[in-house]
């Protein structure tokens, strides 16, 4: 998964204004030098690309500057509802309309007695 995250960190740079992503370097470097200093886990890569840059390039990265919606696909989460037997009860990348279908469903099920 390293590469997966390095092309997450450098496709979510080059979202960025291209004022503020000129300023980041080359992005292939930026990434590499971004995931050797931050831990995977702590924050998610829009936080930590802020704070690398504010740390180590002195330049304040605003986090509604990224365009997350831009990534391909491949690198978005895909999300999988289970019931409590484990069966699917729904799967998709887009959370909120998750909810809404599989809050629908929940509503017009009969209750059990």
């Amino acid at each position: 998964m390293p590469g997966l995250r390095r092309e997450k960190v450098m496709l979510l740079a080059k979202s960025l204004p291209q004022k503020l992503r000129h300023k980041l370097g080359p992005l292939p470097e930026f990434a590499d030098a971004l995931l050797a200093a931050e831990k995977p886990g702590e924050t998610t890569l829009m936080e930590a690309i802020a704070r690398y840059a504010r740390r180590e390039l002195n330049l304040m990265v605003p986090l509604d500057g990224f365009r997350p919606e831009a990534l391909p696909a491949h690198l978005t989460l895909n999300i999988r509802v289970m019931d409590e037997h484990g069966r699917q009860l729904g799967m998709g990348r887009n959370l909120s309309q998750l909810r809404s279908e599989l809050g629908r469903e929940a509503g017009s099920a009969s209750p059990r007695r």
